[in-house]
């Protein structure tokens, strides 16, 4: 696949992760990413996942990490790549952050996560 195609891949992905989260909630949005047919195609992990959160930053409603987590797991499982999407909180202020991890190896939202506890853990 190349760039382009790559990029507009992600672009419509987070699209659609942040849409629906706002119009129908996690569930439908992680039954929609659980749904989705795998193949064997080839794919760059590191790369894709680096333009979801590139990219993540300027598609509406994909700023946040459930959105981008979502985003990339949905990518991953469509080119037979396995992983988890973890979501974790702490408190004192309470906040929630949700990350990827793949062979053992938190690939999406590593930045954010030191300090959370995970409370829920979903294969893909």
């Amino acid at each position: 696949m190349g760039r382009i195609s790559a990029t507009l891949e992600v672009v419509g992905v987070l699209g659609v992760t942040g849409l629906g989260l706002r119009t129908v909630g996690f569930a439908p949005v992680w039954d929609g990413v659980s749904a989705v047919t795998p193949t064997t195609s080839e794919l760059d992990v590191g790369a894709t996942l680096r333009r979801v959160e590139r990219w993540g930053r300027w598609v509406p409603g994909a700023r946040l990490c459930l959105p981008q987590a979502l985003a990339g797991a949905a990518l991953l499982r469509r080119h037979g790549v396995p992983g988890e999407l973890v979501i974790g909180v702490r408190g004192s202020p309470f906040e929630a952050h949700a990350w990827l991890v793949h062979e053992g190896q938190t690939v999406l939202g590593a930045r954010e996560q030191p300090g959370y506890t995970p409370i829920w853990r979903a294969p893909f």
